[in-house]
């Protein structure tokens, strides 16, 4: 296999061309899960309303992802090399998740499936698992470059996402569920408002400590 001079030594890359790669990539995969959408061609309004829900759900993950990996770019050195694996992992698994995305949600039939839903699902859980233990390994490289408490702080947040989605895999999780829907289902669903009131009560902490400053 052949390994980049500049990769291999850690010499400088260009930060710009893994950022407009990084957009690139993340903008296919939110491009393709339109795709899915129009080649569905769904005739009910339940048939509608299932697709948009799932095509919102990974809109919302793929966006949290985008902005979260947005705002660690300002707090690392992108040339070193773990980190470019890091990031070449990464776009691998942003890559798979809208085939993953496909395969669980957008089949004919997937109520009908039984077992390869719940397969399926388990591979979802644990494609976006590893997309936000990436993001924590990313941010816990910032933080040892001499990071700030926030950026210790997010790091932690994208490991709790992670151990969710990853912990969600688990048979028990499918076998298990709440007002008919699989507890796996609640579990993803949950990590966005609850990661929405974590932001939000970390923002109104930093406004409390400037004006006590």
């Amino acid at each position: 296999m052949y390994y980049p001079d500049r990769l291999r030594d850690g010499g400088p890359l260009q930060k710009l061309r893994m950022e407009s790669l990084t957009d690139l990539v993340f903008g296919l995969a939110l491009a393709l899960s339109s795709i899915t959408l129009i080649i569905r061609a769904d005739e009910t309004v339940g048939e509608i309303v299932y697709s948009l829900f799932w095509f919102s759900f990974n809109f919302i993950i793929l966006i949290s992802v985008w902005f979260a990996y947005s705002t660690l770019l300002e707090n690392i050195r992108i040339e070193t090399p773990v980190v470019l694996w890091l990031n070449v992992f990464l776009l691998l698994l942003v890559s798979m998740e809208p085939y993953v995305l496909n395969l669980m949600a957008f089949t004919e039939d997937p109520q009908g499936f039984g077992g390869l839903l719940d397969s399926t699902s388990s591979l979802y859980g644990l494609t976006l698992g590893g997309i936000w233990l990436i993001m924590g390994a990313l941010y816990h490289q910032a933080a040892k470059g001499g990071g700030s408490a926030l950026t210790r702080q997010l790091r932690d947040d994208r490991l709790v996402d992670a151990a969710i989605f990853l912990l969600s895999a688990a048979p028990v999780f499918w076998d298990i569920e709440l007002v008919d829907v699989p507890v796996r289902f609640w579990m993803w669903f949950l990590t966005i408002p609850v990661g929405a009131a974590l932001s939000a009560t970390r923002k109104v902490r930093e406004k409390r400590g400037e004006r006590t400053a």
